[in-house]
């Protein structure tokens, strides 16, 4: 097979948390020994262009990466131009967000023979503030965007229908999401780390993810205070930060268990694993309502490859990696349902250690590098040969 030249875009930070994809497959594409190229937002304190381990990358000072911010429109314009110089370019891949089309639109005097891949990560997102029209608009702006791609990707049958229905074009593909298994494994040399955690007897809860306010994580922190009623030595992790920290800590201090939770916050992506295998249950908290049903969580899926029983929340995105009773729980998001699971976990260790044994095996199909050989290349050579 030719050698593919690709520049990967999303207004985001490379590499960062929340679009994991965009630094695992330009990673795995240059594995293969293809030409990559990145264009990204530009922390205050990153270089703005450097070639790291073969691959060039772009950044794009910005003073916000939300994705409804006017810094993308600039964002936007910027990159289109970049692309423009970017010599023998096959393929640009946009990590979708609200206006990228505008980088395609830009970019009108580059090549013809440039294709372009709009990469749907997650659905629209709806909530107490958001109107059903607004929703609406939102979902039909999406559907938009993407026919002025050659070809569009989603993470899931289930959230491709929840978009496109089930008339969406031939161009639609499917690439899920995935796990890097040679950096997500259980870590069982961070005895300093659990020395500053942990004390006597703890048994250690973990939730990696968003602290959006969309993510009801107000349940969770509910719920892990009725479980720590009755299982005393329960202590609770949360990596991440967002918009809702804040509250979480105030909510916690008002129930009297600030003490029992640490917020973690960022933390770089290879230093996750140490700090996950550090726990004995993982907690997989997604508000089960249409706009993240869909999806399927990739903290999930990075739990499982760690080894750790996941008490999951019953979305039709966890229900494809977790098997109730097998490796983990599928439980309600109300508070009670996933406190019962919570204390079944901590006082039923045989049960545990069985859940245990089957987290990673079960989720070996979704190594990102099986994704991009199985899934991704043959989506870009159909791509290129039409």
């Amino acid at each position: 097979m030719d050698k593919i030249s690709v520049c990967y875009l999303s207004f985001n930070y490379y590499p960062g948390q929340g679009v994991t994809a965009f630094y695992e497959f330009s990673r795995k594409m240059r594995d293969k020994g293809h030409k990559i190229y990145v264009i990204a937002a530009a922390r205050s304190d990153e270089k703005t262009f450097e070639v790291l381990d073969g691959i060039v990358i772009i950044r794009i000072p910005v003073k916000t990466t939300r994705k409804r911010s006017l810094e993308s429109l600039r964002f936007n314009l910027i990159a289109s131009r970049f692309i423009a110089n970017i010599p023998d370019l096959n393929i640009v891949h946009i990590f979708s967000y609200s206006f990228s089309f505008l980088v395609k639109l830009g970019s009108f005097y580059t090549s013809n023979k440039i294709k372009w891949v709009y990469d749907i990560r997650s659905g629209p997102l709806e909530n107490k503030n958001t109107s059903s029209k607004i929703y609406k608009l939102v979902k039909f702006l999406i559907i938009l965007e993407s026919s002025l791609f050659n070809i569009t990707f989603v993470i899931s049958n289930e959230l491709k229908n929840h978009i496109f229905g089930h008339n969406a074009r031939k161009t639609v593909f499917i690439i899920p999401t995935g796990v890097d298994l040679n950096i997500f494994k259980k870590n069982i040399n961070n005895n300093l780390l659990k020395e500053n955690y942990i004390k006597g007897k703890d048994i250690i809860l973990v939730y990696l993810g968003s602290l959006s306010h969309r993510r009801r994580l107000k349940n969770l922190i509910l719920a892990f205070s009725k479980s720590s009623m009755k299982i005393v030595n329960l202590k609770l992790f949360i990596i991440g930060n967002g918009d809702n920290i804040k509250y979480l800590k105030m909510l916690s201090k008002r129930l009297s268990i600030s003490e029992k939770i640490y917020f973690i916050g960022y933390i770089d992506y290879f230093e996750v694993p140490k700090y996950i295998s550090i726990a004995d249950i993982a907690i997989s908290y997604i508000p089960i309502i249409p706009s993240y049903d869909a999806q399927p969580p990739t903290k999930t899926i990075e739990y499982l490859a760690c080894s750790l029983p996941v008490i999951a929340t019953n979305t039709k995105g966890n229900q494809r990696f977790i098997v109730n009773g097998e490796n983990g729980l599928l439980v309600g998001d109300d508070p009670d349902s996933v406190s019962k699971a919570i204390i079944l976990l901590c006082e039923d260790i045989d049960f545990r250690k069985k859940l245990v044994k089957n987290t990673r095996s079960s989720i070996i199909e979704y190594d990102w590098r099986t994704i991009v050989e199985k899934k991704l290349l043959p989506a870009y050579i159909e791509l290129l040969r039409n």
